[in-house]
C-alpha cells in the first residue's frame, strides 16, 4: 500500500509538472480572460472533427464566462497538413496574441481540411503580419513547444483529440458544452469552500 501510494503521488506530481510546463511557457496559447479564475486546458488537432465540433463549445463558453482562461495545445496527430495548421497557429500566437483567438475559431470552425496554406490565408484575411509568421512557424521555439505539446499529452495519457483537462480531470473525447459549464462551476464550488 505505501509503494502504490507513492507511486500515486509521483503520477500526481509529474501531471502538475507536466502541466504547470505548458502554462508557463509564454508561447502556449491563451484565449479568453487571461486572468480568468478558472483556466481549462484543451488539447486538439485543426483537422479532427471531434475537436471542431467541441471548438463551438468551447466559443461559447468564452462568450458566457468572462471568467475562463483557455489554454489552446497543440496536438497534431492526424498528418503532416496538421502539423504545417499547428506551425501556422503558434506562428500567428506569438506574432499578435490580440488577434490569435480571431485567427483560431476561424481556421478551426471553418470547415476545410486544415494545412499551411489555409491557415496562412486566414492569418492574411485577419491581418497578421505574414512574413513575421513565416518566420516563427519555422522557428526553433516552435518545433520546441509541439514537442513539449507532445511530451505532456504522453504524460498525461491522452492519445487522442479532443482531450480537455480542468482542475486535475482529464475529458477525453468531446464534452459537451453544458458538462463543461457543470465542471466549471464545481470547480469554482470546491474553491469557495
Amino acid at each position: 500500500e505505501v509503494i502504490e501510494e507513492a507511486l500515486r503521488t509521483l503520477a500526481l506530481r509529474r501531471r502538475d509538472a507536466a502541466i504547470a510546463s505548458i502554462l508557463d511557457n509564454p508561447l502556449t496559447p491563451i484565449i479568453g480572460n487571461p486572468d480568468g479564475d478558472v483556466t481549462l486546458i484543451e488539447f486538439f488537432d485543426y483537422n479532427c472533427g471531434y475537436c471542431r465540433q467541441q471548438g463551438v463549445d468551447i466559443r461559447e463558453l468564452i462568450a458566457n464566462d468572462p471568467n475562463l482562461k483557455v489554454a489552446l495545445i497543440e496536438l497534431p496527430i492526424l498528418g503532416s497538413q496538421s502539423i504545417e495548421a499547428a506551425r501556422i497557429s503558434l506562428a500567428a500566437y506569438r506574432s499578435a496574441p490580440e488577434k490569435y483567438e480571431t485567427f483560431h475559431f476561424n481556421l478551426m470552425l471553418g470547415g476545410a481540411r486544415a494545412d499551411g496554406a489555409l491557415a496562412q490565408n486566414i492569418a492574411t484575411l485577419n491581418l497578421f503580419d505574414i512574413e513575421e509568421i513565416q518566420r516563427f512557424s519555422t522557428d526553433p521555439e516552435t518545433d520546441t513547444l509541439l514537442q513539449l505539446n507532445y511530451r505532456v499529452s504522453e504524460a498525461l495519457e491522452i492519445s487522442g483529440t479532443p482531450a480537455l483537462y480542468l482542475d486535475g480531470t482529464i475529458y477525453r473525447g468531446r464534452t459537451s458544452r453544458e458538462d463543461l459549464e457543470r465542471a466549471v462551476a464545481g470547480v469554482r464550488q470546491n474553491r469557495s469552500e
